[in-house]
């Protein structure tokens, strides 16, 4: 090899060598987290038994099924129903209570568990 050729081979190695160090050495700050680490207040729900008509249906499934109609439901030809599954019926009574608009719930309990 020629004293230029193996010359440029240096200069090349070097280069090579700076561009790989500096890249580690020289790498930027992590910027914080947008996060913040903050809770709020879950306050329990209130058992109110809101006004309405509630009855139970014991002939359909192995389990009674209850059904609450609040009152605004009552004056409406056709209303959509929720069907709610395993959990204390009044949740959901509550729940569709403070709706705007009227439906009506059944609450049944399936399982075992």
């Amino acid at each position: 090899m020629s004293g230029a050729l193996r010359g440029g081979w240096r200069w090349i190695g070097l280069l090579l060598m700076v561009v790989l160090t500096t890249g580690v050495s020289a790498q930027s700050s992590q910027h914080p987290s947008p996060m913040r680490e903050t809770t709020r207040r879950h306050d329990r729900l209130l058992r109110a038994e809101d006004p309405g008509l509630r009855f139970t249906v014991d002939s359909v499934l192995p389990t009674p099924v209850e059904i609450f109609v609040p009152d605004r439901a009552r004056r409406v030809k056709a209303v959509p129903l929720v069907i709610h599954i395993m959990g204390a019926p009044w949740l959901p009574a509550r729940a569709i209570a403070t709706m705007r608009e009227p439906v009506v719930v059944a609450a049944v309990n399936l399982g075992s568990g």
